[in-house]
């Protein structure tokens, strides 16, 4: 039980961690850098490392810190993390049967995607003032920012990978003894 509320507090340490780089720090960077998202880095490492609840926990913790200090209508990082769970978790179900570099960098690419589709399709629907005139879609300026986050979430997420697959037994394969 103490194990679980460390767990608990760790979690919601680097969720506060990541939240302030990605509001004080990443957009500091150049362009091509603030594509970086460090929230959604993080969940899918908690998928992959500690499992659903976990995960689930941190899509919570980290849509409601978003939201509170993010400009977009309330609930969008939310909702848009608790769909990437559910998806994630269901290609790592259906699709994806082994926990290997591969099919993480895969995991995080789909993801990625998904992320950038579902959030700023609710940003979207729930804008009062779309000012812009056209469909967020046929911009370029969404195209180019969906690929610079998808080539950072696979680069961050596969670093995230390797080291810990290095350091945790979790991911180490396991043979059959021959009797």
């Amino acid at each position: 039980m103490f194990w679980k509320i460390i767990k608990k507090i760790i979690l919601l340490i680097l969720a506060l961690l990541a939240v302030f780089l990605q509001f004080s720090f990443i957009p500091s960077l150049p362009p091509f850098f603030q594509a970086i998202n460090l929230p959604l880095a993080a969940l899918l490492v908690a998928l992959i490392f500690l499992g659903l609840k976990e995960a689930l926990v941190a899509a919570l913790i980290f849509g409601f810190f978003l939201d509170s200090w993010h400009f977009s209508p309330f609930g969008i990082y939310l909702l848009t993390f608790l769909a990437i769970i559910i998806f994630a978790q269901i290609i790592l179900t259906h699709w994806l049967t082994d926990r290997s570099l591969y099919s993480f960098a895969a995991l995080t690419f789909f993801s990625s995607l998904v992320f950038s589709l579902v959030w700023n399709l609710l940003n979207f629907f729930f804008s009062w003032n779309n000012d812009s005139g056209h469909f967020f879609l046929f911009s370029w300026g969404f195209l180019k920012q969906t690929s610079f986050s998808v080539f950072w979430l696979v680069l961050i997420g596969g670093l995230c990978f390797i080291i810990l697959s290095l350091t945790s037994n979790r991911l180490k394969p396991v043979f059959l003894k021959k009797r």
